[in-house]
C-alpha cells in the first residue's frame, strides 16, 4: 500500500510556462530615415532590462518574445545611431530651446502614467498643473527651470525599479526632486543610454545561462494568414467583407518568416528558436510555413483550440497540453489567467493578486497533473500601472511558483521536449484578438489598404520587369 506522502511524490507538477512578448515596430520614416518616437528607448530604459533583473534575481524560467524590428532598434541606440526628436530635445539645454521646442517638450513629456508617475511626485504634479488641461497647452507659462525639471521628470518617470534602487543618480534625483542642473540632467542621461545599450548583450547571457528561452516574432509582426491568403479572413468570420482584389502572397510571409530568424541569429546568435506569430494569429497555411522554415514550436489563443477540438473546450483540462499540427508544437494561452495580469492585477495589492494567481494554479495543477499551462501577454505596457513598475508582484509571483510542489517554472522549449505533443486534425484560423481577423480587415479603410498594398505589388514588379 502506498502511504500519503509516496503518493503526494508521485504527482507530476504542473508546468508554468509564462511568455512575455517584446515588441515595438520601426519607427523611422520611410522617406527620411528619422525616428519620430522614442517608445523602444523609452520601453529599454524602463521595462526590458527591468525584466531580466528579476528572472535573473529570483532564478524564474521564462520565455522571452522579440520582434526582429525591436531588436534592430535595440542595436542602433547601442550603436548611437538611432536618436528621436523626443531624446534629441531631452537633452538640449533648457535655455537655449527655440519656441517650437518649448512647445513640443510641454505637450509631449507627460507621456507616461499620471495615476502612478506624475500626481504620486510633487513636482511633476505641479508642472501638469501648469501645463493646464487644454488640447493646447502653451509653454509661455513655463520658465527655463520648469523646462528642465520637466526634462528630467520626463526621463525619470521612465525608469523602473532596478534603476531607481541601483543607480545613485537616478535616486539622488528622486530625492531632490525639483531644481535640476543641466550637468544631472546629462548624468541621468548617460545612465539611461548605458540601460539601453545593455539590454542585448543582458538577453544573450540570460539565454546562455539557460534562465530564458528568446522566441521571435515574424520579422515587422506580419499578420501570416492573412498574406498567405486574404480569403482566411472569412474562416472565423463568414460573410466579412474582403478587399477588391485576390491577395494571395505566401512568399511574402515566408520571407518574413525567414528574415525574422535571421535577424534573430544574427543580433542573438545562431539556435533554433519557437515563434510568437504577430497576435497570435496562425492558420493551417501559416504553421506549415513556420515548421518548414525551422520553427521549434508556435503559440495563440485558447479559442483557436477550441476551435480546432471537436467539442471545443468544455473540459478545460484539454487546454493544458502540448498540441501539434503537421509536426509543429503548439501551445495555446489561458486567456483568463494572461488577461488577469495584463488588466486586473494591477488594481490589486501584490498579495491579493498573488494569492488568486496562485491559487488558480494550485487548482489546474489538481485536475492536470503533469501538464502545461501558457501564460503569454504583452511583456512592457502593463508594468506602468502596477506598484513599482511591476517588480513587487512578478518577484513574489516567481519566488511563489519556485517554492510551489505542485507547481514548476519551464520554456517553452522545455516543455515540447518533454512530452510527446497530441495531434491536430485541423487548426482553426485566427488571432488573439476576438479570435478572428477583423482588426486589420472587413472595414472599408482597412480593405482599401490591402489594395493599395496589391496595387503597389504589381506596379513594383512591372518597374522591375521594364
Amino acid at each position: 500500500m502506498v502511504n500519503t506522502a509516496t503518493k503526494s511524490s508521485l504527482i507530476l507538477p504542473l508546468q508554468i510556462c509564462i511568455l512575455w512578448h517584446m515588441h515595438q515596430p520601426d519607427y523611422r520614416d520611410p522617406v527620411s530615415g528619422q525616428t519620430l518616437l522614442p517608445w523602444t528607448w523609452l520601453h529599454a530604459v524602463k521595462d526590458y532590462g527591468e525584466m531580466l533583473e528579476t528572472i535573473a534575481e529570483t532564478g524564474a524560467r521564462v520565455t522571452v518574445n522579440l520582434v526582429p524590428t525591436l531588436l534592430e532598434q535595440l542595436e542602433r541606440y547601442a550603436g548611437g545611431s538611432d536618436r528621436d526628436r523626443w531624446l534629441e530635445l531631452a537633452s538640449r539645454d533648457a535655455a537655449r530651446l527655440e519656441n517650437n521646442e518649448r512647445q513640443f517638450i510641454v505637450e509631449q513629456f507627460f507621456s507616461v502614467n499620471e495615476e502612478t508617475q506624475i500626481l504620486p511626485n510633487r513636482r511633476y504634479q505641479q508642472l501638469y498643473r501648469l501645463r493646464g488641461t487644454g488640447s493646447h497647452p502653451l509653454a509661455e507659462h513655463f520658465s527655463v527651470q520648469d523646462l528642465r525639471d520637466l526634462q528630467v521628470w520626463f526621463l525619470l518617470a521612465w525608469t523602473g525599479s532596478h534603476l531607481r534602487r541601483k543607480q545613485a543618480i537616478v535616486g539622488e534625483l528622486l530625492r531632490q526632486g525639483e531644481n535640476f542642473s543641466e550637468q544631472q540632467k546629462h548624468k541621468l542621461l548617460d545612465c539611461c543610454h548605458a540601460e539601453v545599450a545593455r539590454i542585448i548583450q543582458l538577453h544573450r547571457q540570460l539565454e546562455t545561462e539557460g534562465q530564458i528561452e528568446i522566441s521571435v516574432t515574424p520579422y515587422a509582426h506580419p499578420i501570416l494568414p492573412l498574406l498567405c491568403d486574404l480569403r482566411t479572413a472569412q474562416e472565423p468570420s463568414p460573410g466579412l467583407p474582403l478587399p477588391g482584389v485576390d491577395f494571395r502572397h505566401p512568399e511574402d510571409a515566408r520571407l518574413q518568416v525567414r528574415e525574422g530568424l535571421r535577424t534573430a541569429e544574427r543580433i542573438l546568435g545562431k539556435r533554433p528558436r519557437g515563434m510568437w506569430p504577430a497576435e497570435g494569429a496562425v492558420s493551417e497555411a501559416a504553421a506549415n510555413l513556420l515548421r518548414e522554415e525551422g520553427a521549434l514550436w508556435a503559440a495563440t489563443d485558447e479559442d483557436i483550440l477550441a476551435r480546432s477540438l471537436d467539442g471545443g473546450l468544455q473540459d478545460r483540462s484539454r487546454l493544458y497540453r502540448v498540441y501539434q499540427f503537421q509536426q509543429l508544437p503548439l501551445l495555446f494561452r489561458d486567456r483568463e489567467l494572461s488577461d488577469r495580469i495584463g488588466f486586473l492585477y494591477a488594481g490589486w495589492s501584490t498579495g491579493e493578486a498573488i494569492d488568486d494567481l496562485l491559487g488558480k494554479l494550485h487548482k489546474i495543477a489538481a485536475g492536470s497533473p503533469g501538464g502545461t499551462v501558457a501564460i503569454i501577454l504583452d511583456g512592457e505596457n502593463c508594468w506602468e500601472r502596477y506598484e513599482d513598475n511591476g517588480y513587487p508582484f512578478l518577484r513574489n509571483l516567481y519566488q511563489s511558483l519556485n517554492e510551489a510542489k505542485d507547481l514548476r517554472m519551464c520554456t517553452i522549449s522545455d516543455a515540447v521536449n518533454g512530452c510527446q505533443p497530441l495531434p491536430l486534425s485541423r487548426l482553426a484560423a485566427g488571432s488573439w484578438i476576438r479570435s478572428d481577423f477583423t482588426t486589420w480587415i472587413g472595414h472599408p479603410e482597412e480593405n482599401k489598404a490591402w489594395e493599395l498594398l496589391q496595387q503597389a505589388r504589381t506596379d513594383n514588379i512591372d518597374t522591375e520587369i521594364e
